[in-house]
């Protein structure tokens, strides 16, 4: 059973894994105003969705090579240049909603998996692990090159520390900035590798190899949602708060950095 699709986001039921696919096929693979608030429409659908059984949630992205390249780097530099900060904060406070739906189990106690089969970049990143589950690729690779610019990323330091711990969280934004899936398998924020390409099929084989697992993996999540490690979406929406400030502040320098940074990624990405 498939959804109706917005421009930009579309899911389906898989009725045979108990499982919802919901897929990013943006025009450019940056996160912008706009996918955001398709995608909080298509959660707000699942969220409804009362037509079966459903425990998983499987979050990918159409785009050949990549998952999310980061934020709308074309409207944020415009953004910057007019110091529009009340735009910027409207922006941060959707795609804060977006991730705090990912962490809260699509706001109904589903296992909700990120699917990365290209390069995922800041707010992709990001994105790929508000999930509770990420399964990867070899073709994936991953980074946070926001601090070259003087910006820290929104919501990394709250997702990393939560599924590893605040030491890999500071090392990745601050040291490394860019890594392989394998890398972050070893630190513990791959769930699943798969070889290229076949990302999908070992989604398939993890949910078929867990679906006795399902509701207690679900009991798990909920119980980290009443402990210390419980996702805030008032820390998400402070986060990137304090993210779109800084770029509001940014100079006309940094605004052009930030366009040869979308040009550097989008060749990244081909």
């Amino acid at each position: 059973m498939s959804a109706p699709s917005c421009a930009h986001v579309s899911w389906k039921y898989d009725a045979d894994l108990h499982a919802i696919w919901l897929e990013m096929a943006p025009p450019s693979p940056f996160l912008t105003w706009e996918l955001a608030r398709q995608m909080r429409a298509a959660l707000e659908d699942v969220r409804r969705f009362d037509a079966g059984p459903v425990d998983w949630l499987i979050l990918s992205s159409a785009t050949p090579g990549a998952f999310l390249l980061g934020g709308d780097v074309d409207a944020l530099a415009r953004l910057a240049a007019k110091q529009d900060i009340a735009s910027l904060s409207r922006y941060a406070d959707e795609c804060a909603a977006v991730f705090f739906s990912l962490l809260e189990g699509a706001d109904r106690g589903l296992v909700t998996i990120s699917l990365v089969d290209g390069v995922a970049l800041s707010a992709g990143m990001e994105l790929a692990l508000a999930c509770q589950l990420l399964v990867a690729t070899d073709a994936a690779s991953f980074g946070l090159p926001e601090t070259d610019l003087g910006i820290s990323p929104a919501s990394a330091h709250a997702l990393i520390s939560r599924k590893a711990n605040p030491g890999i969280a500071r090392r990745l934004i601050l040291s490394e900035r860019k890594c392989s899936a394998r890398r972050l398998h070893e630190l513990g924020l791959v769930d699943e590798l798969a070889p290229a390409g076949q990302g999908k099929a070992a989604v398939a084989r993890y949910i078929k190899a867990n679906r006795k697992r399902a509701e207690g993996m679900k009991m798990y999540f909920e119980l980290q949602r009443l402990s210390t490690l419980a996702a805030d979406i008032q820390e998400l929406q402070d986060g990137f708060a304090m993210w779109s400030e800084a770029v509001g502040k940014l100079s006309a320098r940094d605004v052009r950095k930030l366009k040869a940074v979308h040009k550097l990624t989008s060749q990244t990405s081909a």
